[in-house]
């Protein structure tokens, strides 16, 4: 799997890209992350959701 990061820009904080970018992370848990995987609305009000 090839995986593309946007820039890290203010602009581009909340789009498609980056949601399923952080569900990918949160779902694999490649750094060992402690939060669960959260809803898109979660995600567009930057609410970090519940730990595992």
């Amino acid at each position: 799997m090839e995986l593309y990061y946007p820039d890290s820009a203010p602009e581009y904080d909340y789009d498609d890209v980056n949601y399923i970018i952080d569900c990918v992370y949160r779902y694999c848990s490649f750094a060992g992350g402690t939060y669960k995987p959260r809803s898109h609305e979660l995600f567009m009000r930057d609410d970090m959701g519940e730990k595992k």
